[in-house]
């Protein structure tokens, strides 16, 4: 059992002990805006910075090679974790 507040109402979760919260919010709840990391599923809060850092890539080296890849996207950090 989890006991929480959420949204300033108080929730108890009484659900099995190895669903996630999430799910419970997400799916009981109807909270579709609450996300999973990058574990599982993108939450998309890193997706703009990743496609702009590809493109600036993909602008200056046409062809990059592995290491090119991992060099330009080292920058790009979850903003879950």
């Amino acid at each position: 059992m989890v006991s929480f507040t959420l949204n300033s109402q108080h929730l108890r979760y009484d659900g099995e002990a190895y669903q996630p919260l999430l799910w419970y919010l997400r799916d009981e709840k109807g909270l579709i805006g609450t996300k999973f990391g990058c574990g599982i599923a993108r939450c998309g809060a890193c997706q703009s910075g990743q496609i702009m850092t590809a493109a600036g890539l993909l602008q200056q080296t046409p062809k990059p090679t592995d290491d090119d890849i991992d060099l330009a996207m080292n920058g790009n950090i979850c903003r879950e974790g």
